[in-house]
């Protein structure tokens, strides 16, 4: 009797180290508060708009930013803006506003929307719920412009890890070493 109570105890023993992984990998301990989640995107959504409006204006905003947390990945925020300031669309096409802007303008104002990105990703993302600390903040600009012959594209993708947001964040003295650390592609 004493024999079989001592191999159910380690029986026991062995199925419980076996499935103790099983155990703290319980949807509960991932689990995502979207209602906890949904105040930080829209804060950055606004932050993004304004920047981009600033410099665009509201006729360069095509697709206003959206944002999403993506579980296993972080936060992720996306637009599109005509690169012609002064655009009109409407349902009977595009049209110019008489503002052309040279290409030289273009890109300064692509520059100094990265700026101003870069300075809400370092200034509006410190204490975002959920994200682990190697999870991203990512900010992805489509910049389109239509003319009569073709369409012209590009897309910028910036990305910071929340470790990173962690460490520098809002501490105004460390903004140059933020801005070295977001990871910057165009193409």
């Amino acid at each position: 009797m004493r024999d079989i109570k001592r191999r159910m105890w380690v029986c026991v023993l062995v199925f419980g180290c076996l499935l103790a992984p099983l155990a703290a990998q319980s949807p509960r301990a991932g689990a995502v508060d979207y209602a906890q989640i949904r105040p930080s995107i829209q804060k950055l959504e606004k932050g993004i708009n304004d920047a981009i409006t600033t410099i665009f204006g509201r006729e360069g905003v095509i697709g206003r930013p959206k944002g999403v947390y993506l579980q296993g990945y972080g936060y992720s925020f996306s637009f599109l803006v005509n690169l012609r300031w002064g655009m009109i669309n409407s349902p009977m096409g595009s049209f110019a506003n008489n503002s052309d802007i040279s290409p030289e303008q273009k890109k300064q104002r692509i520059e100094a929307l990265k700026d101003q990105l870069i300075r809400i990703l370092f200034s509006q993302t410190t204490g975002m719920p959920q994200p682990e600390r190697d999870k991203s903040v990512t900010i992805t600009a489509f910049f389109e412009e239509t003319n009569l012959d073709a369409t012209v594209s590009k897309t910028m993708i910036m990305s910071v890890l929340k470790n990173d947001i962690d460490e520098l964040g809002s501490k105004q003295e460390r903004f140059n070493d933020f801005k070295q650390r977001v990871k910057i592609i165009e193409y």
